[in-house]
């Protein structure tokens, strides 16, 4: 019963479905793009200044995950304990849900989106 939008401005913003705003998720630079876990308790949002940042449905940041470099966009694992980004700098990153690099998919030119598959198993970019 939540909708996460994220905008140019360097927010992403937390509704519910009658339009009323929530939270405004702040930290991001220019453009930024946001999910909700499977479980609809966090929210990672991902910006062109390179992080992903993680949220919880307050609107609390939980950890900050450095490491890419240009845009970055994340999704959650089917389970919510983990996350992969996907960055323009061409690599993939796994984390856990405190925000701990767990690794790095390397080999991709340009932008690189990932998904778990619906098993959570395994990563596709």
């Amino acid at each position: 019963k939540l909708i996460v939008t994220g905008g140019v401005d360097g927010t992403a913003r937390l509704w519910d479905t009658s339009g009323k705003q929530l939270a405004v998720l702040e930290g991001h630079q220019g453009l930024v793009t946001g999910n909700f876990s499977p479980d609809g308790k966090l929210i990672v949002t991902g910006g062109v200044d390179g992080t992903a940042r993680l949220w919880d449905t307050s609107g609390k940041q939980l950890a900050v995950l450095k490491g890419h470099q240009g845009l970055v966009t994340g999704g959650f694992s089917p389970d919510g304990k983990l996350i992969v980004t996907g960055g323009e700098d061409g690599t993939a990153r796994l984390w856990d849900t405190p925000g701990k690099q767990l690794a790095v998919l390397k080999g991709h030119q340009g932008l690189v989106t990932g998904n778990f598959s619906p098993d959570g198993k395994l990563i596709v970019t």
